[in-house]
């Protein structure tokens, strides 16, 4: 009979240890292979199996810890899947290939990795997210381009970390704007050879790099538009406007809520009741985005509109979410929401903007070919126009820059956070109203 048991390394240091799964089925079948999980080492119960986790208030280590749980119990389902598949028949591989398949890995036939293979751009690409701990979104980022880079090396040749130059980076950086068939904005490009560099930095702290490239070679600034956003008068009336299809109106709501809490979609995904204070007044969380390296609780009073919409959805089933570390999806057991995919979520806060007729002309920056263009404002709209409609107005009301930011968790100086509070065209006609004064 085939088992499987996850092991933490006692070793660390830390509050978080990596897992590694063990698989046994009899005398000649025992295998063990690290995994990228990383768990609380204060909540890992050996004897369980599993992560106990404290639900009463939301931290991040709870909330870090319930993805991981989520994590496991779907690997262990995926290694059982494949044993089955093979009807028991396995080697000493079975369990490398099964974890290697699990991550969408391209499965190395060979017995470990030569000196060339482990100082690949792929390789670091590829462990970086794990030794990093990253989160699994931002983790697909390096997975992804470690596969573009594979089309590199075999339309063009290996390119070993070690031995990196500049001339190196300008190949590369050409080859995605013109030579793997795929169109890529400037922005796009720049992010990518970022990330290189980022795992290059892993790679001179490592010792496996003498030299550094970067000294040289300079990544171009992204440039971004102007923000648009809804009014307030446009958000009140979206959420007073009759959907009559039941699931577009909820998703609406969803939206509506999140205008009025200001927060990332991340962060939205992962709200459960314990999030609510006692009191119901406050909705209290840890950005994601900025948890390890300056973690704070972000706290923001709920308003008459958002305590409503709470109380609508209460008491409904809400375990609707079926999130797959491989597809960039997410998923807890219960969201605070009737939550779906993202991609549908968008798609919905489009169609409801354009049912409510807020179909206002509006200058988008298109980074294909770097201009403004035109576009009505329902045809642009993603979840994170809603952060940007809390922190817009939240700016335009208050004049400072302190206290939105301690509604919306943005660190100091976020460059992101400034491009909410460019000064336009309404704040100077108000600002100019209060100066202006008239001799009797």
């Amino acid at each position: 009979m085939a088992n499987i048991k996850f092991l933490i390394n006692k070793k660390t240091a830390g509050t978080r240890a990596q897992l590694s799964v063990r698989f046994y089925a009899g005398r000649e079948h025992d295998y063990r292979v690290k995994t990228r999980i990383y768990v609380p080492v204060a909540m890992w119960q050996e004897q369980q199996q599993r992560l106990v986790i404290p639900r009463r208030f939301a931290t991040e280590d709870t909330l870090f810890a319930t993805e991981a749980q989520r994590q496991i119990d779907e690997l262990t389902q995926f290694i059982f899947e494949e044993y089955a598949a093979v009807g028991g028949k396995i080697d000493r591989n079975f369990l490398n290939y099964a974890v290697a398949k699990y991550y969408g890995e391209p499965i190395n036939e060979q017995e470990g990795q030569n000196k060339a293979q482990n100082t690949s751009l792929e390789w670091y690409l590829d462990n970086y997210p794990t030794a990093h701990n990253l989160e699994p979104k931002t983790a697909e980022k390096y997975y992804s381009l470690s596969r573009i880079l594979s089309r590199f090396t075999k339309d063009v040749r290996p390119i070993d970390v070690t031995t990196l130059t500049v001339a190196d980076l300008d190949e590369i950086e050409r080859w995605l704007r013109s030579g793997d068939n795929v169109a890529r904005c400037e922005n796009t490009i720049g992010h990518k050879m970022r990330c290189i560099r980022a795992v290059c930095n892993w790679a001179r702290k490592r010792g496996d790099m003498q030299h550094y490239p970067f000294d040289s070679y300079k990544i171009k600034a992204e440039v971004y538009g102007t923000p648009n956003f809804l009014t307030l008068q446009e958000r009140d009336t979206l959420y007073s406007t009759v959907i009559s299809n039941p699931a577009l109106a909820v998703q609406r709501d969803i939206f509506v809520f999140q205008c009025h809490i200001g927060c990332r979609v991340s962060d939205l995904y992962h709200l459960t009741d314990a999030n609510i204070t006692q009191d119901g007044n406050f909705i209290q969380y840890i950005p994601r985005k900025t948890s390890k390296n300056k973690p704070q609780t972000v706290r923001v009073p709920l308003t008459a509109t958002a305590k409503e919409i709470i109380a609508r959805y209460k008491g409904r089933n809400r375990d609707n979410r079926r999130i797959d570390f491989r597809s960039k999806s997410t998923r807890l057991d219960v969201g605070l929401l009737p939550f779906i995919s993202e991609q549908k979520y968008n798609d919905a806060i489009k169609q409801v903007l354009k049912i409510a007729d807020i179909t206002r002309t509006v200058l988008t920056y298109d980074p294909m070919s770097r201009q403004n263009v035109p576009k009505r404002l329902c045809d642009i709209a993603s979840s994170h126009m809603a952060r940007r409609t809390f922190m817009a107005n939240m700016f335009k009301l208050t004049k400072s820059e302190r206290i939105t930011s301690a509604f919306t968790g943005h660190v100091e100086n976020s460059k992101a956070f400034s491009r909410y509070t460019d000064v336009d065209d309404e704040l100077k006609l108000n600002i100019i109203k209060l100066i202006d004064t008239t001799e009797e």
